[in-house]
């Protein structure tokens, strides 16, 4: 059983996924994610900005996703990356019970090559710390639009390439 995340209405043209789920990913500054948390009846799907707001989200337990933001940090350090993520925040979501999800339609909707590989570059450091801290891994394509949707085959593949095991891999998409 395979399931995608995606941002739109689709009806499954069978390329994979035994469902695909439309989710509404929560993107504010950490005032407005405050409230919405205090508000919140069901868990919520986050996306990952500021320092700030990602440590307020991993830290809530009304959070049940948290999709990392690799393509909106600015410059990387001198002997890491600046990837959204570090050790302690993994542990948190491992606490929470938190899921990382990564986003595919970032690498796809990336404006240049060298953005593109910085991401990758990225989402492999935050696979690494994930890996570490044992935290549950999703890799889903967030379409916004039906061409958009990857085969669930192709994503595998790429989770592979990414540096997940074959066992995380198949995982990802559970």
């Amino acid at each position: 059983m395979a399931r995608d995340l995606i941002q739109f209405e689709y009806e499954d043209k069978n390329i994979g996924f035994t469902k695909l789920e439309k989710v509404n990913l929560i993107s504010q500054n950490s005032k407005e994610l405050r409230n919405t948390l205090n508000r919140a009846k069901e868990k919520l799907v986050v996306q990952g900005s500021s320092d700030e707001v990602n440590r307020m989200a991993l830290e809530s337990k009304k959070v049940k996703i948290f999709v990392s933001n690799e393509k909106e940090r600015e410059k990387d350090f001198m002997h890491f990356r600046n990837s959204g993520l570090n050790q302690v925040l993994c542990n948190l979501a491992k606490k929470n019970n938190i899921a990382i999800a990564f986003n595919f339609n970032d690498l796809l909707k990336a404006s240049s090559w060298e953005q593109r590989s910085v991401t990758l570059g990225r989402i492999m450091q935050n696979i690494r710390l994930c890996r570490k801290a044992k935290v549950k891994m999703i890799f889903a394509s967030f379409a916004k639009k039906e061409e958009d949707i990857r085969p669930y085959n192709m994503l595998l593949s790429f989770t592979k390439v990414l540096g997940m095991s074959t066992k995380e891999s198949k995982e990802a998409f559970l």
